[in-house]
């Protein structure tokens, strides 16, 4: 039976304890020769699958470390990442937000200078209004005064018309 007591003392002839871990095969090998029963057999197995376990053990500790090692680096790039998107859909955000501020901002200047428009075509049609009513009342007058003339001409009297230009010189003599 184990017990700490028997763990401490050293089995001769080969300077071994009962909790030793064997993991040079070379020493399993030529302890090999010196326990003639099958129960040796099994524990110089033991001591060497033991050993060899053990070795397993520290290796997969090392990966298990390297493997956390990159599992926190990916954490820690994972929740900068994370920031960085929340960011820039904030950015978006905040950018679309802004965007239909300046469409409706737009929207509002362009449906008031429309109105303006409107209001200036609609006084600018009245003003055409009038002055094509003043051209027909002046053509009809025109247009009377050539009646008038044909008819005094027909009286017998000679009028004669002149230019405005010989009307400027006449005047300046």
């Amino acid at each position: 039976m184990y017990n700490d007591m028997r763990s401490q003392s050293i089995h001769s002839p080969w300077n071994i304890r009962q909790v030793d871990v064997m993991t040079d095969p070379s020493l399993c090998r030529e302890l090999e020769g010196c326990f003639p029963t099958c129960g040796g057999n099994v524990i110089l197995r033991n001591w060497h699958a033991l050993s060899q376990k053990e070795e397993e053990y520290h290796r997969f500790k090392s990966e298990a470390a390297a493997t956390m090692d990159n599992l926190k680096a990916a954490q820690e790039r994972l929740a900068k990442e994370k920031v960085d998107f929340e960011e820039y859909k904030r950015t978006e955000e905040w950018s679309a937000v802004a965007t239909n501020e300046q469409v409706r901002c737009l929207t509002k200047i362009l449906s008031q200078e429309r109105k303006l428009w409107y209001e200036a075509c609609a006084r600018d049609n009245d003003e055409f209004y009038h002055i094509l009513q003043e051209i027909i009342n002046l053509k009809a007058a025109n247009a009377g005064l050539a009646k008038n003339d044909t008819a005094v001409s027909a009286d017998g009297c000679k009028t004669r018309f002149l230019s405005p230009s010989t009307l400027r010189v006449v005047a300046t003599r």
